[in-house]
Formats: C-alpha cells, sequence, structure tokens
C-alpha cells in the first residue's frame, strides 16, 4: 500500500489566519491552564495544520527552526481595507457600504448583533455581506454564510470590515438621533394639550442625552 504524504500547510501572517482560527488562538494565548510549552505546541499545531500529537513527536531542532517562523502571531493583526466585494469558498459576495442601502431587517439584526459582536463576528460580517445577486437574507443559507466566514474568510479582512461598520454605525446612529430630535421639537410647537407636551419634552431630554453620550470623546 502507498501512503500519500501529507502535506502541511503553514499559515505565514494574519492575512491566512481565517476568523475560526482567530478564535482559536485567542482562546489558546488566553488559556491560563497551560503551560508555555504546552501554549506554543497547541499554537503551533493550528498554525501548521497538525495535530496536537504530531507536534510533540516533530524533532526539536525541526520544531525550533519552524516554530521561529510564527513570530507575527504574539503582534495584532493589521485590519485590511474594506473591498467592494470579496470572495469567499468559491461565492462572491457584494459589501453593504452606504447606511442608506440597509434594509430595515438588516438594521434591527445590526442593533441586536452589536453587544458582544467580537465574540461572533461571523454573524456580524453576515449581515454586510450579501451574496451577489441575492437580497438580504433572502434564497440563500445566512447560516451557511457565518460558517463560510468562519473557515474561509481572513481575519484581517474582518477586522477591516468590522471596523468601519463600527464608524460608519455610529455617525448613522447620530444622524438618526438628530432627525428624532428635530421631529420632536416640531411636534412640541404643535402639541396644545399641557400633558402630551410635558411628555414630549421628557423624550427629547432623552434624546438630547443621549446625542451627547454618542458624541462625547471615549
Amino acid at each position: 500500500i502507498i501512503r500519500k504524504k501529507r502535506i502541511q500547510i503553514m499559515k505565514k501572517s494574519w492575512k491566512d489566519i481565517s476568523v475560526g482560527d482567530y478564535y482559536q488562538i485567542q482562546e489558546i494565548i488566553g488559556d491560563q491552564t497551560l503551560n508555555d510549552m504546552d501554549r506554543e505546541m497547541s499554537l503551533f499545531a493550528l498554525l501548521y495544520d497538525i495535530t496536537l500529537e504530531e507536534a510533540y513527536n516533530t524533532p526539536v531542532n525541526v520544531f525550533a527552526q519552524k516554530m521561529g517562523k510564527l513570530t507575527w502571531v504574539w503582534e495584532k493583526p493589521k485590519p485590511e481595507v474594506v473591498a467592494d466585494t470579496y470572495s469567499i469558498n468559491g461565492v462572491k459576495y457584494k459589501t453593504l457600504l452606504a447606511p442608506d442601502a440597509m434594509t430595515t431587517a438588516q438594521y434591527i439584526d445590526f442593533k441586536n448583533t452589536l453587544p458582544g459582536c467580537e465574540d461572533h463576528l461571523e454573524q456580524m460580517l453576515s449581515i454586510f455581506l450579501v451574496p451577489e445577486g441575492k437580497e438580504y437574507n433572502t434564497g440563500y443559507d445566512i447560516k451557511q454564510v457565518e460558517n463560510d466566514i468562519l473557515e474561509y474568510f481572513p481575519i484581517t479582512s474582518c477586522m477591516g470590515l468590522c471596523a468601519f461598520f463600527l464608524i460608519w454605525s455610529r455617525a448613522w446612529t447620530e444622524v438618526l438621533t438628530d432627525y428624532s430630535t428635530k421631529m420632536l421639537k416640531k411636534a412640541m410647537r404643535k402639541e396644545k394639550d399641557p400633558g402630551k407636551k410635558q411628555l414630549l419634552k421628557e423624550q427629547l431630554m432623552v434624546m438630547s442625552g443621549f446625542r451627547s453620550l454618542m458624541r462625547s470623546p471615549k
């Protein structure tokens, strides 16, 4: 029986790291139950696409040489510039770049996904990356999109998109808040009932406070 030699694929930089790989790397680095050697072995196995057993069975001189090529993993990934389209696992996706092109369903899903988004980046991106020729969450399996993002989408592209959308969201929220404030002021001027006028005034105070919070420096 002739056994084919397994081809080991080395991940050379953060551009080769998928969103799912990134989660695993963060988990390994942050695992306080691992000593330094076990942590290095786990990273070595992940980044060279081998089993942990294979990593421990690697000759020590080979391990040292190969591990020396992985110093980049201790540096922070650099976000890439946002693109109009992306190809993920053979599927072309269009990027939602304009706030006014967002559907109500996308906006609701985005607001629900935003809290703790660093723990589910694939869900966040699946809102803004839509298969070419499709409408959001219509005619395709959005869970498959999330899985493909986890397995095939580079973390550098992911971080670039997420940074863009968070800044974009902040600006868009300010626009919506300003618009709501103007509408409340207009309603107050027209309202004759003192009770309703007071309620509108209270809503305006809340909205003004929220706008100040949004615009305050972090």
